[in-house]
């Protein structure tokens, strides 16, 4: 065999597949998706190569990708889905917690002059002058909690 049939042996056999890179992300285009600036990324692409852009984040592009997941990739995917939507409402919820109780959530007192410290407390007297007023988020009465174990 000559070398120039090894050399057409060997080319037909393997073919070399361009790599084009992101300028962004420095992956290939096909994995920005697992970097963490895709739509820098998305938007990079769409003006250097719109045609690569749209086969790979078109409509059809993206139904195609959904179609070729595994049963196992799904179930992934959709208990992840639910993990971020139970974190969003528990983030939501202390947000609307803290929205209804600004600043101030409890003040717990406890000690022989517990009334005392609450009158001072709610009154703004020395030394709690510069604490907020009830409107500006500081505490009110509902914020103050008595605990009566080491009172004794």
């Amino acid at each position: 065999m000559s070398a120039e049939e090894a050399l057409a042996e060997s080319s037909s056999r393997v073919q070399a597949r361009e790599v084009r890179y992101c300028e962004i992300c420095t992956f290939p285009y096909e994995y920005c998706e697992y970097g963490s600036s895709l739509t820098k990324c998305k938007a990079n692409l769409e003006a250097k190569n719109p045609r690569l852009y749209s086969a790979l984040y078109s409509e059809e592009a993206l139904t195609d990708k959904l179609k070729s997941l595994t049963t196992e990739q799904l179930e992934s995917l959709e208990r992840d889905s639910a993990k971020r939507e139970r974190k969003a409402q528990a983030k939501a919820e202390k947000e609307r917690a803290q929205l209804a109780h600004p600043g101030i959530d409890e003040i717990h007192i406890q000690g022989d002059v517990v009334d005392e410290v609450k009158n001072l407390l709610l009154q703004h007297a020395k030394p709690f002058e510069k604490m907020p007023s009830e409107s500006e988020g500081g505490i009110s009465e509902k914020n103050v909690v008595i605990d009566d174990k080491a009172a004794k």
